[in-house]
């Protein structure tokens, strides 16, 4: 009989035992997938340094545009750099200067145009080669975001740039090199226009409210795609 009981004993150890495996690989099954749920992607980095770390040593970048064949640093101090993908400075001086914080920089499909806009309420647009397609203008507010005509270099009929302030505005190189500015849409009551982007006829701006689109080349929008609110 003792003999028996041990036996059971043993079984029914053995079986606690296993149970007490089984539960802990189950929470940590459950845990993993949890952990690998709050794991972000991890990308690939570089510090940029050789020119850069120079700049940023007496002053702060505000925002940057990156192509293909360069890269355009803004900074507080209102300049613009252009600058390789290793950091090195490709002009010994900056490209633009304005008076205050740059606040944008947009850069055409080839590589040759240059739009920039500042707190000071002034859009500059140069070539990198050539300066009789420059734009210049003072709108006397301040601005947030400049996007250059993808096809700026095409034609006279492409030199086009939209700001974002309070509104989307449409600025066109007419005769004579003066600058026509058309009101797209009115962000005043959305919080104003905080970024946007332009591909083909299409342009993309977001307020508080959500994203719009326009269509530039009917001259209508497209609707508006509201935020998801949080509800936590």
């Amino acid at each position: 009989m003792d003999d028996v009981a041990d036996k059971q004993s043993q079984t029914n150890g053995c079986s606690s035992s296993n149970q007490e495996e089984h539960n802990v690989n189950k929470e940590d099954d459950c845990g993993s997938e949890t952990f690998s749920e709050e794991i972000e992607p991890r990308l690939k980095f570089m510090r940029l340094m050789n020119n850069v770390a120079e700049i940023l040593s007496t002053d702060i970048a505000s925002c940057v545009a990156v192509h293909p064949k360069f890269i355009c640093m803004g900074t507080e101090w209102g300049d613009v750099h252009l600058l390789d993908h290793q950091g090195n400075s490709i002009k010994s001086q900056p490209l633009r200067h304005h008076s205050i914080c740059v606040s944008s920089i947009s850069i055409d499909l080839s590589g040759e145009y240059i739009a920039s806009c500042s707190h000071d309420g002034k859009v500059h647009v140069y070539g990198l080669y050539s300066s009789s397609d420059d734009m210049h203008v003072n709108l006397q507010t301040v601005l947030r975001s400049v996007q250059i005509n993808p096809h700026y270099k095409k034609s006279s009929k492409s030199h086009r740039f939209v700001t974002g302030d309070v509104k989307l505005i449409l600025h066109e190189k007419t005769i004579l090199s003066r600058v026509r500015s058309t009101t797209l849409s009115d962000a005043s009551m959305e919080g104003g226009v905080i970024n946007m982007s332009w591909a083909n006829q299409f342009i993309a701006w977001a307020t508080n409210v959500g994203m719009r689109v326009y269509d530039i080349q009917a001259r209508t929008s497209l609707g508006l795609i509201k935020w998801k609110k949080n509800t936590r």
